[in-house]
């Protein structure tokens, strides 16, 4: 009787811990969906009145020290300092904790921040189109040294797909090791702080981003992504190799944001355009 009661009783803590867990979630998604609202709302209509002065304070500081200008585009130029990192931390996390419930956050959570950077550039293509800082006329920024100042011309700014991807990989990191967590979040923080300095994005573009990613990833803390994650860590299970060779493969793409494959890609479009314009003159 007392074995059943002790049975009772630890089957009611992990029930409590459960629902604190699923609470926590909520709450999270809730601030979360907020943040990337009121983000959406000042960046369409108080741009002037919140990003603004941010930008016109931190311009000041443009050229003063041209050797930090450098170190500050570096840190957004290199993906060693910035996917690599937060992937690597991921790898770290899947090899010490091996627990079946901790890999399928892993694996939903790093699909779920790379879809939130898709998420982003959509929305950059969908929303209505926002300059980058560094071609606004409004602001007539002084460039940090070594910016291109044609970089980016034709791309809008609203939400970063940059931090979504990045915060996304951060809160990974977080639910599975907060010691580590919390230091990735600092970091991806001060790396989308300079990309705000840089002029590539105005504050509630980060705000927005960060807030996408960190969205995704805790909806896929649901019960439809984890039921996903647990077959595919069967598959991990019956073919290791395949399934690791895949992993290494996206996890390089999601690191390096897709850049060489987008360039192929886009290289690719280009010559079957001017193999068919060939055919057609």
């Amino acid at each position: 009787m007392k074995i059943g009661g002790l049975e009772q009783s630890a089957g009611t803590a992990r029930g409590s811990v459960a629902a604190a867990t699923a609470l926590r979630r909520v709450r999270g998604m809730a601030l979360a969906l907020t943040a990337l609202l009121a983000s959406w709302i000042v960046a369409g209509r108080l741009r002037a009145v919140v990003d603004y002065p941010v930008m016109h304070r931190l311009d000041r500081f443009a050229r003063v020290v041209p050797a930090l200008d450098r170190a500050l585009l570096w840190t957004t130029t290199y993906y060693m300092l910035t996917g690599v990192v937060l992937m690597a931390c991921v790898w770290y996390c899947w090899f010490d904790r091996p627990d079946t419930a901790t890999r399928a956050r892993l694996l939903a959570g790093t699909v779920a921040a790379f879809g939130a950077g898709l998420g982003g550039r959509a929305l950059q293509l969908l929303l209505p189109t926002h300059l980058r800082p560094m071609h606004d006329p409004a602001l007539g920024m002084t460039l940090p040294d070594g910016v291109d100042p044609a970089a980016l011309n034709h791309w809008s700014s609203f939400p970063s797909d940059h931090a979504a991807v990045q915060f996304g990989l951060a809160t990974v990191v977080l639910l599975a090791s907060p010691a580590l967590g919390r230091a990735m979040l600092v970091w991806v923080a001060l790396l989308n702080a300079a990309r705000v300095y840089l002029g590539v994005h105005f504050p509630t573009d980060i705000t927005g981003g960060a807030a996408l990613g960190v969205l995704a990833v805790l909806l896929a803390g649901t019960a439809p992504a984890a039921t996903a994650a647990r077959a595919a860590l069967r598959w991990e299970r019956r073919a290791p190799g395949r399934f690791y060779l895949l992993a290494f493969f996206l996890s390089y793409q999601i690191a390096t944001l897709f850049d060489e494959a987008r360039t192929v890609g886009a290289a690719t479009v280009g010559l079957l355009r001017s193999l068919l314009a060939g055919r057609a003159a």
